[in-house]
């Protein structure tokens, strides 16, 4: 399919040229368009209105039919301001199997580094031609009203829009038209016809000098027959022609920023003002006007003001609360929380204490007896019962939590015997109010209550327009009981720090000062940037090439979705973000925090942080850098194990049953064995392969003995080296499988068999053909190889092919007669078969398991009343001293307690409930305890 664009409805030519463009490319590459996504006359800076983009990306994610999405050229994708955008609707499609192919732009549709780099680049330069062309619009849009020309739009009530050629020829536009020769006459705004200048001077006249309201006035218009061009008048459309500067001969304009799709409103002082035709009214009439409009405007009150008043209004009633400052505050309590970031912090700011000598209620501890009391004491003081009397004692909680516990206040008050009704309740603390002396000043909205306070409208300076200032006049000095307290200033309100999280990686476990040293550079950054870590995700061992096992990150991506407490992501630098080895990876988790409000910021890479396109070039750079390094990394780590089998050295890893490895230091001609999980000294130059230690090297010989000389199968060896008490090597017993991988390991003829598998920057490919793998004799043979060939026939004569889906099932009926059981660990212990054979067969072993009727324990026991901790611990106890060990297993084969995965999720972990049991987390111990109680109850006849 294809998908094309125009950002103008001007631009007729733009469709056909990019259909004959993509037309072309789809011939040349064998392509069939079959669908075509347009979106005509609209802006590329952004998705918003791009019905076309978003029925494409709909189409893409349920299922599509198409292989490849033809596009003329980046910009025609979009010219999205946030590079990462476009990035994140390319990995998108790409995600579902669908490609982004440019039919102009051939470089870009190349997955080399060199290609990205590019991309990158050209989607910074759509995006900053967006700027410079909507910077340049802007600027000429000021020059041309500066000298007295007009935008586009509806000309105001009262005028009209005059286009003005060369000539000095006037032509009058109506409403909605469009000049045909507009790109080279200038607009004009002059006066409208002779009703509509009589209209605009009589509703000044009325509103300035009769007093009227904008509202009387829209009526006395429609009593009057008088129309207006959209339909009948309004208090609106009043107020419209009230505001309108035009009126006065002054041109306003630039009251808002139209910047890239985005709108923003700005303050009446940046606004801009041109002289621009004759005054419809006088220019004193208009500000008469302006006046009387601006008194009904809320003041916009400071800091300082606000605290002064908490201060004030506590003084006044004692105690501060949400309710009081609702009902007596200078300001609503939102306009609080949205300067000091909540009303609490407000109240701490203001002096309120109550905090600290208020009681702190638990929640056991609020039951209506201890609260009863207090109450009935309250009433006996105070003589009636409020919201204002309950948050003023420190011996209650707060009326709101009274509410949450018992209901409402209404329905408690009779049970301590106050009958009054809120009426009556109100009417005595007035009258107790009116008795009492006034030693403090209240403050709010002028009352009968408190006749000492008074309240002067004073008018705001000019510059300001923004309507009456209050000023609370506090009375005579001597009326205090003490001095008022002084103003805060600005000054010495803290800064609010912005929450922000912290996200952490590093690659292996050896690297064990990389999360201190990015949670100290953090740290450095959030001090000096004002931010303050509220949550910290860790990813410890995990590999950045893609999110797999990266617990950390996915967590941080569905809290990010989920309305996070944070706005801001904090990550040291690009590469901790990911090594992914397609850029617009990154960028696609990059755009789906940044879409959610919360903003990726690099502390060590500030310059990548920044909305310009420099950024989003240095950003795309660095994100190449980083998959380079890993691709690199994964070259030079290949080269250096094909190196090292070419010269017969291990090339790493654990060594297989029978074997073990030996490293040569330098100047020392003897070997010396390494343990298991050691790591290579840092002064040795190699590490081979040698024969492991006597009693395993036996037990490699017994298996081939019993396979080849006595022809026994894989499950009947298993059995009689367990019969033998032949150790394995971490002390588990033998199983089919175990024996299958001795048998096919050719080190016991001395030959290392390597590239089996290959795997590429954490992707494995599938096990290659046998005849592929590269070979080299490294030691001398531990088997025959003419045994060793024997096993192999025996071992492809007993391949897949010759097993039916009958005999499969045949084999799980046996276990389940012999075991009462089915399950995984069974079935690889005791089966003839692996399971990864009922898994090719029948899609999973539980659906083999299903069809022999079996149902599993653990389903069961779901069924069951739950158990609590203390029950859990005893019976699991009870099971350890019966078999002297535990295991996942063993477990799961018990009907008397959940199954493992169930403790999992009550405990957190196994090896939390084997804590608090005494049992040892040690995997190693776990397997000993294991080997000692079977070889136990084999000795006492209790075998399995």
């Amino acid at each position: 399919m294809q998908y094309l664009r125009m950002s103008d409805s001007q631009q007729h030519y733009s469709l056909a040229r990019q259909t004959e463009i993509n037309a072309a490319f789809a011939t040349r590459q064998g392509y069939a368009i079959i669908r075509t996504y347009t979106d005509e006359a609209v802006s590329g800076v952004s998705i918003r209105s791009r019905h076309g983009m978003m029925a494409l990306i709909n189409d893409v994610l349920a299922s599509p039919d198409f292989e490849a999405i033809i596009v003329a050229d980046v910009t025609r994708w979009g010219r999205f301001q946030d590079s990462d955008e476009a990035s994140h609707y390319e990995f998108i499609c790409r995600e579902a199997g669908v490609d982004v192919i440019y039919s102009s732009e051939l470089f870009a549709n190349d997955g080399s580094p060199a290609a990205s780099v590019l991309k990158g680049v050209r989607r910074a330069m759509a995006a900053e031609f967006s700027r410079s062309l909507s910077t340049r619009t802007k600027a000429g849009n000021r020059q041309a009203l500066l000298f007295g020309g007009c935008l586009g739009g509806k000309a105001p009530y009262g005028f009209a829009k005059i286009a003005v050629d060369p000539a000095a020829a006037r032509a009058e536009l109506q409403a909605g038209a469009v000049d045909p020769a507009r790109l080279r006459r200038p607009l004009r705004y002059e006066w409208s016809n002779a009703e509509e200048v009589s209209v605009v001077r009589r509703i000044f006249r009325q509103f300035v000098r009769e007093g009227r309201s904008a509202l009387e006035i829209a009526r006395g218009l429609d009593r009057n027959g008088v129309k207006h061009r959209e339909a009948t008048w309004t208090s609106a459309r009043v107020g419209a022609v009230l505001d309108n500067t035009l009126t006065a001969g002054i041109l306003t304009f630039a009251k808002s920023v139209n910047h890239l799709g985005d709108r923003i409103k700005l303050p009446a002082t940046q606004w801009s003002r041109v002289r621009h035709l004759r005054p419809m009214v006088s220019l004193k009439v208009f500000q008469d006007a302006a006046t009387r409009r601006a008194a009904r405007v809320r003041q916009n009150h400071t800091d300082t003001e606000l605290i002064n008043a908490l201060r004030c209004l506590g003084d006044a009633h004692g105690v501060l609360s949400h309710s009081l400052v609702a009902r007596r505050g200078l300001v609503a309590p939102s306009v609080y929380t949205r300067r000091f970031g909540s009303l609490r912090r407000a109240f701490d700011l203001a002096g309120e204490t109550r905090s600290t000598g208020r009681r702190t209620w638990r929640k056991e501890d609020l039951t209506w007896a201890k609260v009863r009391p207090a109450l009935e004491r309250r009433l006996a003081e105070e003589g009636h019962l409020s919201i204002r009397v309950i948050d003023g004692c420190d011996d209650l909680p707060n009326s709101n939590t009274l509410r949450r516990r018992f209901g409402p206040l209404e329905a408690l008050y009779p049970a301590v015997g106050e009958m009054r009704t809120r009426t009556e309740r109100l009417q005595h603390a007035q009258a107790r109010r009116a008795r009492r002396v006034p030693d403090a000043v209240g403050v709010g909205a002028p009352r009968a209550a408190n006749r000492w306070v008074s309240v002067k409208p004073v008018t705001a300076h000019p510059a300001q327009q923004a309507g009456p200032l209050l000023i609370v006049d506090c009375g005579p000095a001597q009326a205090l009981s003490r001095p008022a307290p002084p103003p805060v200033p600005i000054a010495s309100v803290p800064r609010v720090l912005r929450p922000a999280a912290q996200y952490i990686r590093m690659s292996t476990r050896q690297q064990k000062t990389s999360i201190g040293l990015q949670m100290q550079a953090i740290a450095d950054y959030c001090a000096s940037h004002g931010y303050e870590i509220v949550r910290t995700y860790i990813d410890a061992g995990r590999s950045g090439l893609s999110t797999r096992g990266r617990t950390g990150l996915m967590a941080l991506l569905a809290d990010v979705v989920d309305d996070p407490e944070y706005s801001s992501v904090i990550v040291f630098d690009v590469s901790r973000w990911g090594r992914y080895q397609d850029p617009d990876e990154a960028a696609h988790y990059e755009f789906l925090c940044r879409s959610s409000g919360v903003a990726v910021r690099y502390c060590s890479e500030p310059a990548t942080s920044k909305p310009t396109a420099d950024s989003a070039i240095v950003t795309s750079v660095q994100r190449l850098l980083a998959a380079e390094f890993s691709r690199q990394r994964s070259a030079d780590v290949r080269s250096g194990q094909k190196l090292r089998r070419d010269s017969g050295l291990w090339p790493g890893g654990n060594v297989p049953f029978g074997f073990s490895r030996a490293s040569s230091p330098p100047g020392d001609d003897e070997p010396r064995v390494l343990a298991r999980e050691e790591r290579k000294p840092k002064g040795a130059t190699s590490v081979r392969v040698v024969w492991g230690p006597p009693e395993e090297v036996a037990a490699v010989r017994r298996v081939f003995e019993l396979f080849v000389d006595e022809v026994q199968s894989a499950v009947a060896a298993a059995a009689t080296l367990n019969g033998e008490d032949r150790p394995t090597r971490w002390g588990q017993s033998w199983t089919a499988r175990r024996v299958r991988s001795i048998l096919r390991n050719e080190l016991v003829i001395g030959v290392l068999a390597l590239g089996r598998r290959e795997i590429l920057l954490g992707e494995t490919s599938p096990i290659r053909p046998r005849d592929a793998w590269s070979r080299r004799t490294v030691l001398p043979p531990m088997i025959d190889p003419g045994v060793f060939s024997e096993a192999q026939a025996r071992l492809d004569g007993d391949g897949p092919r010759r097993v039916t889906d009958a005999l499969l099932l045949a084999e799980l009926r046996r276990l389940l007669a012999q075991h009462t059981r089915l399950d995984r660990s069974l079935v690889e212990s005791f089966g003839r078969f692996a399971v990864r054979r009922y898994v090719v067969r029948f899609g999973s072993l539980q659906a083999a398991i299903r069809q022999v009727g079996f149902v599993r324990i653990d389903r069961d026991r779901q069924n069951s009343e739950p158990l609590d901790n203390e029950t859990v611990k005893i019976r699991l106890r009870r099971i350890l001293k019966e078999t002297g060990h535990l295991s996942v297993a063993l477990i799961n084969r018990r009907g008397d307690i959940p199954c493992a995965a169930t403790l999992r999720k009550q405990f957190g972990s196994m090896d939390a409930l084997y804590e608090q049991i005494g049992y040892p987390t040690d995997r190693a111990e776990q397997m000993r305890r294991a080997w000692a109680s079977r070889r136990a109850r084999a000795a006492g006849g209790d075998g399995a």
